[in-house]
């Protein structure tokens, strides 16, 4: 098995640095709030799965998909 040092080496854009401070204007960003969760959605909508079984999914696994779905957000995004 991996070590968690080679995981989240390989895995490190997925995390990102939480901001303390609140924005300007007092409303926090949804996205940095809820992203593990809404992604523990997204696979569990991805596989046609509950959210219990998504959460069952292996390490490796659930990070593969996970950077497949950044991945291709970025893609579309910058594809506009």
């Amino acid at each position: 098995m991996e070590s968690l040092e080679r995981l989240l080496a390989r895995y490190r854009g997925l995390f990102k640095q939480a901001n303390e401070s609140t924005p300007e204007g007092g409303v926090t960003d949804f996205g940095e709030r809820w992203g593990l969760f809404s992604v523990i959605v997204s696979m569990s909508e991805l596989h046609n799965i509950s959210i219990n079984e998504a959460t069952k999914l292996g390490a490796i696994e659930f990070l593969n998909w996970w950077s497949y779905m950044v991945e291709k957000e970025d893609y579309e995004k910058n594809a506009k």
